[in-house]
């Protein structure tokens, strides 16, 4: 299994910024990774917000279970107090990516700087690794975090179908949206701070599993597919978020 995250601690600009380094791999995916082996059908299961002691371990014990493995964009608000989660996430074989501090929607240049680079060391003090993976807030593509994930390196992580998860309690809902047409190459959105969401998971992936799919984290979808041409940011790609509770 390939894993690309860094143990490299790397300085850029003031000293305490934290940056990436050129892995030759992209910097912005909205789109589904093609050109996999005819009969491999990956999909990247994906989670935000976490970690959270009372669902997070529910989703890592399923995932155990199965085999599979997936990748958690983790809020620094939460990480700092539950550590050892961080650690588990990394030491099972999951990508860990950053998904800001306090999930706000705006902040200054200042801070979001701070949040990224607050959170990158979280991440590598507890876990040894340093994080290339980025997940904007609300998907939001011009907003100060991802201007600030863009100028120091990181590869910025949309998704391709949605759990919803944010939008209904029932597991069986969740279960149905992921697994209803999946493809290969999904970059699935889910939250592994809803229970419901926690709950679905064995389910989705005991089906996943039936129709032949494999899920894997985003750094091997990365390296093992081709991405097309990605979508530039947008007026209406860049509208504030409203409802929406990425």
């Amino acid at each position: 299994m390939i894993s690309i995250l860094l143990t490299l601690s790397l300085t850029s600009g003031h000293q305490d910024r934290q940056t990436i380094p050129d892995l030759g791999l992209p910097r912005h995916v909205e789109t589904r990774p093609k050109g996999f082996a005819a009969g491999y059908k990956p999909v990247a299961l994906t989670f935000d917000d976490g970690p959270l002691p009372s669902t997070t371990p529910l989703i890592l014990d399923a995932l155990r279970e199965h085999g599979a493995k997936a990748t958690f964009f983790v809020l620094g608000s939460n990480a700092v107090r539950h550590p050892d989660l961080l650690r588990r996430i990394v030491d099972e074989g999951h990508d860990i990516g950053l998904h800001s501090w306090t999930h706000a929607a705006k902040m200054p240049m200042a801070q979001a700087q701070k949040e990224m680079d607050d959170l990158q060391r979280l991440i590598e003090k507890e876990t040894g690794v340093k994080s290339w993976l980025f997940r904007s807030p609300y998907g939001m593509r011009s907003s100060a975090l991802a201007q600030v994930a863009k100028a120091d390196g990181y590869t910025n992580v949309f998704w391709t179908a949605s759990a919803a998860d944010t939008a209904t309690t029932n597991p069986e809902v969740v279960y149905r949206n992921v697994c209803f047409t999946p493809n290969p190459g999904e970059i699935i959105l889910m939250h592994d701070v809803k229970p419901h969401t926690a709950t679905a998971i064995p389910q989705i992936l005991d089906e996943l599993s039936r129709k032949g799919f494999t899920p894997i984290q985003i750094s091997q979808m990365l390296r093992e597919g081709k991405l097309g041409v990605q979508r530039a940011a947008s007026k209406a790609s860049n509208r504030e978020p409203s409802e929406a509770k990425y």
